[in-house]
């Protein structure tokens, strides 16, 4: 009974693993690697890094060091507000107000006519 179960079993899972795996090659067409897009988006982080930077000299330079970190580092919101001493809410207000400022006086790579033909 033992050896009838064990054999069955190992049926068993030899047909579902067979099933598993399939034999035939699918042929996937790949669209062309965009270098303009992709330039255009080391511009934009470039532009951000340097606009933060600017922020830092006025009277915006707090929201700007700890968007910074919370961007550049692996920090989340609750992990930068404990190391720092300060409440989330006060963290999340300041990126936010950052983000904000970002989006309106910065041109963002993904709204432009390039990214329109595409989609």
């Amino acid at each position: 009974m033992y050896c009838y179960s064990y054999l069955k079993t190992r049926w068993i899972n030899k047909v579902k693993t067979s099933k598993k795996f399939v034999d035939r090659v699918v042929d996937v067409e790949y669209e062309a690697y965009d270098i303009e897009f992709d330039e255009a988006l080391d511009k934009s982080y470039d532009e951000v890094v340097r606009t933060l930077k600017e922020l830092e000299k006025t009277p915006l330079w707090p929201q700007s060091k700890l968007s910074s970190m919370y961007f550049f580092t692996d920090l989340t919101l609750d992990k930068l507000s404990k190391e720092i001493g300060i409440s989330k809410s006060t963290t999340y207000l300041a990126v936010k107000r950052i983000k904000e400022y970002l989006r309106t006086n910065l041109q963002s790579p993904f709204h432009n006519e390039h990214t329109k033909e595409k989609g």
